[in-house]
């Protein structure tokens, strides 16, 4: 049985989630950690192993002079310390000797930008672009910044560049389908997920937002098999089980769903989004006593505060849809009841 009422409730909240998961940290993170891999490589000689450094030497990467080696090795260094702006000197000098090298310009971009000067950034990468306009990087690099200021189109525009230059980057097309998701752009950016996820397998972030963007276009069933891998995989994420169980409770299978919202509240109890799956459960079953009865229980069960009084408020709305439909059994008072306990347990609150 599928369920349609709470799908667009239901995906507007994992609409949010998808769209945070590309968040300023993990993108500046992982950028820079590559930024430091091609580091590396520039101060390999070929042939040699050269401590600390165990990265072999890239085709493209040219041998350095010693002076700058050395320069690029302690930028390195620093770099992983995060001592960002320590950094910027040597990486400036680097650059004057040896301009060709991508790997510094991308170093420097990110010490910038970690360093607060995001513009300084954005200006050295806009310039590396106007040298050297034939390379995918020089556009995936502004597209980073457009992305990490949340400018969609600006980063759509550059990472199409990239891609017209390199086509076959797995990590640009996967940044393009996320991006093509913000834009709104659902059924372009679906079939070059599941490419990418053929294309690995083993690629478990591009299945959960693969996950979540079925249940935005109401694939449910499919939606429930990746998040079935992926909790098999990373079993002890209770973000992850729990939108395993939202997507039980889509496709219908109520008690499981609220089996599997159990388990996650058995260890932490007052775990909003779990407590709000089992409402959600609950106000399915569209029995009136058996939905006043489990969120009642909610309430019972819940130990923060501000659980319980988001708790009183949603049972508050439930009682006056009752109202309406029913106003003998279920008075209005009963709605009334439950906004002056939520506002009894936390006086600011403001539903």
């Amino acid at each position: 049985m599928k369920i349609k009422t709470l799908w667009i409730p239901v995906a507007l909240a994992a609409l949010v989630v998808f769209v945070l998961a590309w968040t300023r940290e993990r993108t500046a993170t992982e950028s820079t950690t590559q930024a430091i891999e091609g580091l590396i490589r520039s101060t390999t000689i070929l042939g040699e192993a050269r401590d600390p450094f165990i990265l072999e030497e890239g085709p493209a990467d040219p041998v350095l002079a010693t002076t700058t080696r050395d320069e690029l090795e302690q930028a390195v260094i620093l770099m992983q310390e995060k001592e960002y702006e320590s950094a910027i000197p040597l990486l400036e000098s680097s650059l004057e000797q040896q301009p060709t090298i991508e790997a510094i310009w991308e170093a420097l971009g990110w010490s910038y930008y970690h360093s607060g000067r995001a513009e300084e950034a954005d200006r050295l990468w806009r310039q590396y672009l106007d040298l050297r306009p034939e390379s995918p990087k020089a556009h995936s690099l502004i597209a980073q910044l457009a992305l990490l200021r949340r400018d969609w189109r600006e980063a759509d525009a550059y990472l199409l560049g990239s891609l017209r230059l390199d086509p076959e980057n797995y990590d640009i097309r996967y940044w393009y389908a996320q991006n093509l998701f913000r834009l709104g752009r659902l059924d372009a950016a679906v079939p070059i997920f599941e490419k990418l996820v053929v294309e690995d397998d083993m690629r478990f972030d591009v299945k959960i937002d693969l996950a979540r963007i079925y249940g935005l276009v109401q694939r449910y069933e499919e939606s429930l098999d990746l998040w079935a891998e992926v909790i098999d995989v990373v079993p002890d994420n209770l973000d992850y089980r729990t939108d395993y169980a939202r997507a039980l409770m889509l496709v219908g299978d109520l008690v499981e769903a609220d089996a599997q919202a159990r388990s996650i509240l058995a260890e932490e109890p007052d775990r909003w989004p779990a407590m709000q799956l089992r409402a959600d459960v609950a106000e399915l079953s569209q029995i009136p006593d058996l939905m006043v009865e489990s969120l009642s229980q909610l309430i019972d069960d819940a130990e923060d505060d501000d659980v319980r009084a988001r708790l009183r408020i949603r049972l508050g709305v439930r009682y006056v849809v009752l109202n309406r439909r029913d106003p003998k059994n279920w008075p209005l008072t009963l709605a009334l009841d439950q906004y002056a306990a939520a506002i009894d347990t936390i006086p600011t609150y403001v539903p």
